[in-house]
């Protein structure tokens, strides 16, 4: 049995990183609170930061009561517990230098900035977010206070404006702050003003020193459009494959003041529609006339219905969609129908159905009977499936016995639909 030797491994030592500073800045809430992340090995022990002028280039104050916030001595953040106190209210550049608890020092250097000014608070609301043929504006209002870094004091910014616009219709305004900081205006939403069916209110301070930061609250208005409606049909509304058909309707928008009236010089388009939603042929456009009517002339192909529809320019009119059903009957007939009776009485009747499109896959024909002197056609006979026999038709034949010399002819019920009923010649055997 061989024996194994066991030879350790030497561990490598690694030399603890020193203290580094990776960012600092004001509190976004709270800009007085000056915030510093920084990390260390050993453990942060101590942090001091330099508030510096960037007009002089000077220190204007000196921080050294930064607390660990989050995080941990390893890597957190630390905060100063008390708003600062700077003589002036602007921007300042900040400087940290970093003590860890193995002795190693980082230098001061440009880490961030402070933004030691009055944060402002703009609100902006409306008692509806949309807006109707007939009321064509909102009413915004809001309030403007401040947050005062050195104190955290929120009041009014009394003798300050804000600028109200509705964006893309072009419409500005300035509006002064009352004393309680509040503000109301009437904006005027019109078609002008939507882009994409949306249109904007935008409520914006705007900072015109170093003394309070801006900002714009804006809110969505959406149009509730006046309703309309379409009617339409198609006349006839059956017909043979290959006849014309006139597409009529009307186009109707309910008014504020008067209820339903005639929608004129509208655009309106129809496509003709073979399933639900499968409308593959364009007929045509129209533009209605004073009383709201269109016509389109059309020589369908198959039983389906039309789709039209009316696609409004006005924001503050609804679109609208209409149908018409149709009904196309495809080319059916007999081509031909011979009847023959053998010495023993026995009848054979025979023939060909023929259609003008696409094949039927089941085509069932009755032999009917009339005896002489009589009105009334009977079934005396039915072949359940004509079959195609290669000579352009389907081919049919039925014996029938017992049945004295009389009136024959073939019947096929047709596709309700798709395909009319058809007889035969008559032919007397």
């Amino acid at each position: 049995m061989s024996a194994v030797a066991l030879v350790a491994v030497p561990t490598v030592a690694h030399a603890d990183t020193g203290p580094a500073v990776e960012w600092a800045n004001s509190v976004s809430e709270d800009l007085g609170t000056l915030q510093v992340g920084a990390h260390a090995d050993a453990g942060i022990a101590s942090l001091r930061a330099y508030i510096v002028s960037y007009a002089t280039g000077q220190d204007v104050a000196v921080v050294d009561d930064l607390a660990l916030y989050s995080g941990t001595a390893n890597e957190g953040v630390w905060r100063t517990p008390q708003p600062l106190k700077l003589p002036e209210y602007r921007g300042y550049r900040i400087d940290v230098e970093a003590t860890d608890a193995a002795g190693g020092h980082a230098d001061r250097r440009q880490v961030g900035d402070l933004a030691y000014v009055v944060h402002t608070e703009l609100t902006l609301t409306v008692p509806t977010t949309k807006v109707t043929y007939a009321r064509r504006s909102v009413r915004a209002s809001g309030v403007l206070t401040g947050r005062w870094p050195d104190t955290r004091e929120v009041k009014p910014l009394v003798g300050e404006k804000i600028e109200l616009s509705n964006v893309w219709g072009g419409w500005q305004a300035d509006i002064p702050a009352a004393p309680d900081g509040s503000y109301a205006v009437t904006v005027p939403i019109d078609s002008n003003a939507f882009a994409d069916g949306i249109a904007n209110v935008e409520a914006t301070f705007l900072a015109h020193d170093q003394y309070t930061r801006g900002g714009t609250v804006s809110l969505q208005i959406t149009a509730d459009p006046a309703r309309t409606k379409l009617t339409a049909q198609a006349n006839p509304r059956r017909v043979d494959r290959g006849t014309a058909v006139v597409l009529s309707g009307q186009l109707l928008w309910r008014s504020p003041d008067q209820g339903w009236q005639p929608l004129p010089n509208a655009p309106v388009r129809a496509y003709y529609c073979v399933t639900g939603d499968y409308c593959p042929t364009d007929v045509g456009a129209a533009t209605t006339d004073a009383a709201g009517r269109f016509e389109l002339p059309d020589t369908p192909r198959t039983t389906g219905h039309y789709e039209i529809g009316y696609g409004s320019h006005d924001v503050f009119v609804a679109n609208a969609v209409g149908s018409a059903d149709m009904v196309v009957y495809q080319p059916v007939e007999f081509s031909d129908f011979t009847v023959a009776r053998d010495t023993a009485g026995v009848v054979t009747a025979s023939g060909h159905v023929r259609f003008g499109s696409a094949d039927q896959s089941t085509v069932p024909v009755d032999i009917q009977f009339r005896a002489r002197g009589t009105t009334e056609w009977k079934t005396v006979a039915t072949v359940p499936n004509a079959q195609w026999d290669g000579t352009g038709g389907h081919f049919f034949s039925a014996n029938v016995t017992g049945r004295p010399v009389g009136a024959w002819r073939a019947f096929y019920a047709g596709v309700a639909n798709q395909l009319r009923p058809i007889h035969s010649a008559v032919v007397t055997r």
